[in-house]
């Protein structure tokens, strides 16, 4: 290992340090803890309305019961086992990222490539503050690999099967966490076309992955959370429809 890889490693291990130093002395937010008590009531057989509310869609409920199952299984509090599984999804999609970098990018850029990652560390560690497990984070470790792996394909690499899957199945909890974000990955998959002047390069196992997880996802929430598109949602199009309708106009001129 030379010189430059022993540095950034050494950055991205500070990284790590430094953010459970500050994640050991701040609190958790309000929010994440009270995500975790609806997941707790969710594994207990609870449901939208009839034992919880939240506006919140279910795919948030589902990312956070590695936490609540690993403070049952240890003992550990929620708050800490969720901590530990963020910094494990971090880390995961650390790994994976490096691997695409470096099979992006030539041997010659390797101080380059080192920087992506390092800058990638910071990140996913020290950037989000109070905000650490927050669902914009949950998102950000997701879908990096992924837009890593759309730069990847951009510049006409043929990457591996494996590589393939295992991005697709980060990406799919990525959008799924929340669904607004499919735009990215639609103009991503846009620009690939547009690249490549073939419409079947979007025809991949990643995309396919993403897809099959978003339907088998919209089709639990009708099995297992029916309450959530037939009270819920109606009442989240109604809050949000009714409380952000200022004109354009007023958005952009209104400076006061």
């Amino acid at each position: 290992m030379n010189k430059a890889k022993i540095i950034g490693l050494s950055l991205i291990v500070a990284a790590i340090v430094v953010s459970i130093i500050i994640q050991s002395n701040i609190y958790l937010g309000w929010n994440m803890g009270w995500r975790l008590h609806v997941t707790q009531q969710f594994l207990a057989g609870g449901n939208y309305v009839t034992n919880f509310m939240d506006i919140n869609p279910p795919f948030l409920i589902y990312e956070y019961i590695p936490a609540v199952l690993l403070a049952k299984w240890t003992g550990l509090s929620a708050v800490a086992s969720l901590r530990i599984t963020v910094y494990l999804f971090a880390i995961l999609s650390l790994a994976l990222c490096h691997r695409i970098i470096q099979e992006t990018f030539p041997i010659k850029d390797n101080a380059f490539k080192d920087s992506i990652l390092v800058g990638l560390a910071i990140i996913f560690f020290l950037a989000p503050n109070t905000a650490f497990s927050q669902r914009e984070h949950l998102i950000l470790l997701f879908i990096s690999p992924y837009l890593l792996y759309a730069t990847l394909l951009a510049r006409g690499k043929a990457p591996s099967k494996q590589l393939a899957i295992i991005t697709g199945c980060f990406a799919a909890i990525g959008f799924c966490t929340d669904l607004s974000f499919l735009g990215v990955f639609l103009l991503t998959e846009i620009f690939l076309m547009i690249k490549h002047r073939r419409w079947k390069t979007c025809l991949r196992i990643d995309t396919g992955i993403v897809l099959t997880v978003l339907a088998a996802y919209i089709s639990s929430i009708f099995i297992w959370t029916p309450n959530y598109i037939h009270i819920i949602f109606p009442l989240v199009i109604s809050l949000f429809t009714k409380t952000f309708h200022d004109p354009l106009k007023i958005i952009l001129l209104n400076y006061t």
